[in-house]
């Protein structure tokens, strides 16, 4: 029987790439290529002819059941699953999954993903791992695309830096200053000053991101108040105007990241920060940086 070879998972460009290593790793004499349900005839049709000693190999993209497999032993047939289906089948040889990565937390995967991928091409991308991140956010193709460019400007072995990137990468992702206090709260400084510096990059929006870090702080201020009065899960939910399981499971604990103090204090700097950016003064940007440098340090000595 001819080999058979399952993909399932939501990472559609990990799956391809999976079914392209094994193409080329087999070293087959044809590799035909089907989408289905539109190439299902075409694919009955070449899977019944002889391979005269050919070694073929089939890859079905979009399949959401296992057709007829390819007669001749010589063939092989990769399935490629649609996304939100799983198939298994006791005729296979390998049952591959690739779930969607997480980039939450302290286990960002897509991080990883960028950094095995500079492996791959004998790069070091540890430097500009977040900064890429920042810039195509979970598109793994994009990713893929933009790496593959950087390696064509670095030399092998060598570690690249955000500066020798800024002339080739193309940068997409929607940003807005959510995902600098993300980073801020999990203690994440280097991912917080790249989306910040992302966000200056073309226009000063010092204004949009203080007053993101304001309403934040004041929120912080405001949880601290809740948990310390003990009321119930669903009294402080409606106290804060959320949903209680997104209070219970994704803000209750964040209480103790910033002492009551500091938060004080950071509220009393981005008031001084915004009346200078309000004034024009240059030295608002650098005290809000500074500022997003000082809390991203404390919360890392807090465990959440």
């Amino acid at each position: 029987m001819s080999d058979f070879i399952v993909i399932n998972g939501d990472e559609e460009f990990l799956k391809e790439r999976a079914a392209f290593k094994i193409a080329e790793s087999g070293l087959f004499d044809e590799v035909f290529k089907f989408y289905f349900p539109s190439d299902l005839n075409r694919y009955l049709n070449l899977s019944q002819c002889e391979s005269f000693d050919k070694k073929t190999c089939y890859i079905v993209y979009n399949s959401t059941s296992v057709p007829d497999l390819p007669i001749d032993e010589n063939n092989a047939l990769i399935l490629i699953v649609s996304e939100n289906h799983k198939l298994k089948d006791e005729r296979a040889n390998q049952i591959l999954n690739f779930p969607k990565l997480k980039t939450f937390d302290n286990n960002n995967e897509v991080i990883n993903f960028i950094i095995d991928e500079g492996k791959f091409y004998q790069i070091d991308l540890t430097r500009v791992a977040h900064a890429l991140f920042v810039s195509c956010g979970n598109c793994l193709r994009k990713l893929s695309s933009e790496i593959e460019k950087i390696a064509i400007i670095s030399s092998p072995g060598s570690v690249v830096t955000s500066k020798e990137i800024q002339g080739v990468v193309c940068f997409s992702a929607e940003l807005s200053p959510k995902q600098i206090i993300d980073c801020m709260t999990l203690g994440k400084l280097a991912p917080a000053l790249a989306f910040y510096d992302k966000l200056q990059e073309s226009v000063d929006e010092t204004g949009w991101i203080v007053a993101y870090m304001q309403r934040h702080v004041l929120r912080q201020l405001q949880l601290e108040e809740v948990v310390n009065s003990n009321i119930n899960d669903l009294d402080a939910a409606k106290i804060l105007e959320m949903h209680p399981t997104r209070y219970i499971n994704h803000v209750k604990h964040l209480t103790n990241v910033w002492s009551k103090t500091s938060l004080l204090s950071s509220l009393e700097k981005l008031c001084d920060i915004d009346i200078a950016h309000k004034r024009g003064k240059i030295v608002a940007k650098l005290d809000l940086q500074l500022e997003i440098i000082r809390l991203s340090q404390e919360a890392k000595r807090v465990s959440i």
